[in-house]
């Protein structure tokens, strides 16, 4: 196995040159097929916005934050997602108490 799974931190990680999209093993094993599909929506989210949110602080903290709300909306269409909104949105609010600039 890639010495890079073992030491990942991320569930997901995007490469915009390369258009190359891993998945940490561990997170495709132990998640339900409807929150990997939340990932994907995220790392999605990521990509559509491009590397110009990656270059500032304010940026990569305003595309995490867009993530978190693109996941919410995503989880809300799910039949059985009810459990990742509220967990997802929880996380969304702690995020938003952590960087208060992104809630602007």
């Amino acid at each position: 196995m890639n010495r890079f799974f073992m030491s990942a931190r991320q569930a997901t990680v995007a490469t915009y040159l390369n258009r190359v999209l891993m998945l940490h093993p561990y997170t495709v094993w132990k998640v339900s097929a409807e929150e990997l599909a939340l990932y994907l929506v995220a790392e999605a989210t990521s990509l559509r916005l491009g590397p110009r949110f990656s270059k500032t602080r304010v940026g990569r903290i305003r595309a995490v934050r867009l993530q978190y709300q693109e996941m919410v909306a995503c989880a809300r269409v799910l039949p059985h997602g009810d459990a990742l909104v509220a967990r997802w949105e929880k996380r969304l609010a702690a995020f938003n108490v952590q960087f208060p600039q992104a809630a602007a």
